[in-house]
């Protein structure tokens, strides 16, 4: 069973991709707002030897009067080992030489790019959908979450989390957690964690945005029933199939007794390599030989 046509799919390259061009745009000047450096320079204070340091005429020079000799800006000094670093795979923020920030690095470091432990029980954990085998050979199986599980949740909460902060993401739907019809959560396990995840929601209607410029197309409305909220695979189960397999997964399971199109699923906030992937799935190219995706407003 089917929900829908999908007439519109087929017509895409019929569209008028209207979009009004922004080259040539002039920058603002903001010559005028920017702030004299001189007015919040910091004067550093002469240390031991300075004091004891002499003029050209050999006379030793006391600190009152280098004290007056001293005026103007002066050099501003910073400490350079307390300045942040973002990692550049889990994308957490924290300061190397703080220990309490490497502690909690390592932890959320573990957590995004392997994946989060189940603990006991991992095998029960879950609605079980469907077993697949990777590329590389290790075996992994996709459950949905269920909302009633508060263990579940917690797990699925948390990876929510992770994904947010490496897509640089605002907090998404939260539909799946009160009303069933609503939305689901899928996960990608492997032995005894979770690392992948993808949260849905259900949507009426969306619209086409153009891959490479980002740009929607005006007076253009979309089909869609289900929207993917957010998507993630942990950094080392990346280049697997694995974000494929849930988007297969979220086909046949999604809607009661309903074999869903990838036509009528559609993007939420597409990220660089979120842009990839949706363009592998469902992307419809246009004869003028740019990408269309379906997107909605989460």
């Amino acid at each position: 069973m089917e929900l829908g046509t999908n007439k519109w799919y087929h017509n895409a390259d019929k569209l008028n991709l209207n979009i009004p061009s922004v080259g040539g745009e002039e920058l603002p000047n903001h010559t005028n707002s920017m702030v004299n450096s001189e007015k919040f320079v910091h004067e550093r204070q002469p240390n031991d030897q300075e004091f004891s340091r002499t003029t050209n005429s050999g006379s030793k020079v006391s600190k009152n009067s280098l004290s007056k000799v001293r005026k103007g800006p002066q050099q501003l000094y910073f400490n350079s080992s307390l300045r942040k670093t973002i990692c550049p795979q889990c994308q957490m923020s924290y300061i190397p030489h703080l220990k309490a920030d490497q502690q909690s690095h390592n932890k959320y470091h573990e957590r995004a790019v392997e994946g989060i432990d189940l603990g006991p029980g991992f095998m029960k954990f879950g609605i079980f959908i469907k077993n697949h085998r990777l590329k590389s050979g290790v075996d992994g199986r996709i459950v949905e979450i269920n909302p009633s599980s508060a263990k579940e949740t917690a797990v699925a909460v948390e990876l929510l989390k992770i994904a947010n902060t490496v897509l640089n993401a605002p907090e998404g739907n939260k539909s799946w957690l009160s009303d069933v019809n609503g939305g689901k959560v899928f996960l990608f396990l492997i032995r005894n964690k979770a690392v992948a995840i993808c949260s849905t929601e259900r949507v009426n209607a969306g619209q086409w945005m153009v891959y490479e410029s980002g740009k929607i197309v005006p007076h253009q409305s979309v089909p869609l029933v289900m929207g993917i909220s957010r998507i993630y695979v942990s950094h080392k189960y990346r280049r697997l199939g694995i974000a494929m397999h849930l988007l297969r997964a979220i086909e046949d399971n999604s809607v009661y007794g309903v074999s869903l199109k990838n036509t009528q699923i559609g993007w939420s906030q597409p990220s660089e390599f979120g842009g990839k992937l949706a363009c592998s799935y469902n992307g419809v190219r246009h004869k003028s030989g740019k990408i269309l995706l379906p997107v909605y407003e989460e």
